[in-house]
């Protein structure tokens, strides 16, 4: 005798503001039985040497951005992106569809697991890529003031960066 078990998975995407608190939402999610995946992380195992990200950003951008040991220097890659907003829109439409690969795999393994529900820490959000994955997205947020007094802790060129692509109100 056989039977089927239906099973169904919830997929929650968790992007937002940069350093509003997209992590600490996931690590909370995690810590209380959830699945959790992060795509910044999925992205800088892409941009190792020989990984398909790496050698995309190489076609895309050239040898400038590389190291001489082969790894991306994300500094000067940052520097490129910034001063090239058609360049930074064709990155993330190379790169986000190889992450979107990496999550669906993620997602079937937890299936595998009788895990129900999963989330997905999104930096940049693209709805035409997530669509079909996501059944909900929930948007993580702060203060002005509080964004940017975490800003310093980070590397000081990420600030033009982010307000170039996300401005900060006053």
């Amino acid at each position: 005798m056989c039977c089927l078990q239906l099973f169904s998975m919830f997929v929650l995407g968790i992007a937002g503001d940069f350093n509003a608190g997209k992590s600490t939402v996931r690590r909370f999610l995690q810590r209380h039985g959830w699945g959790g995946i992060d795509c910044d992380t999925i992205v800088h195992d892409l941009y190792l040497p020989g990984r398909e990200g790496s050698r995309l950003i190489r076609g895309l951008c050239g040898d400038g951005v590389f190291f001489h040991n082969g790894r991306i220097n994300r500094t000067a890659l940052g520097h490129l992106l910034m001063a090239q907003n058609g360049l930074r829109i064709k990155v993330e439409h190379a790169v986000h569809p190889l992450v979107k690969e990496v999550v669906q795999s993620f997602i079937k393994q937890h299936v595998r697991k009788a895990i129900d529900k999963v989330c997905v820490e999104i930096p940049v959000y693209d709805s035409f890529v997530w669509r079909g994955i996501l059944d909900a997205l929930f948007w993580v947020t702060a203060r002005d003031n509080l964004i940017k007094s975490r800003l310093p802790q980070r590397k000081k060129h990420l600030i033009s960066f982010v307000q170039k692509k996300m401005p900060l109100k006053n």
